[in-house]
């Protein structure tokens, strides 16, 4: 059987860039995202607790036995996934090629700070890094 032609999945890790806005390139650290759930055991030490209505606990449980599945690892599941979402909407900027193109301009040529963000980067420094 040739195996050459057929696709795999792959996982893409995401990256987030910080930015200094003061129109200089800064230290440019990369931060891993988080992606996925570790392939390793970890000890599970924290704990969730929520109050629900009988009736949600009942759909719960239905959905749950229907999975197959345990409460616990249904709703852990649900859970993982809505936060991984989440974090994803508002991390994760989708730009078309147009967009693309304009973002990478922007961060080779930065134009040069004017007064009114320098002013703003002053007032910054003097109230962030104070307190």
């Amino acid at each position: 059987m040739d195996f050459r032609n057929e696709t795999k999945p792959i996982t893409v890790r995401l990256i987030t860039v910080r930015l200094d806005l003061s129109g200089t390139f800064p230290d440019t650290t990369l931060v891993p995202a988080v992606t996925e759930t570790p392939k390793t055991r970890t000890s599970k030490n924290e704990r969730l607790e929520a109050r629900v209505t009988a009736v949600l606990k009942l759909t719960i449980a239905h959905a749950a036995q229907l999975a197959g599945r345990s409460i616990t690892d249904l709703v852990l599941d649900s859970v993982r996934k809505s936060s991984h979402e989440t974090i994803l909407e508002h991390e994760v900027i989708r730009l078309n090629s147009d967009e693309s193109r304009a973002f990478v301009r922007a961060l080779l040529h930065p134009p040069k700070p004017n007064a009114k963000l320098r002013t703003a980067f002053a007032s910054h420094r003097k109230h962030v890094r104070a307190a």
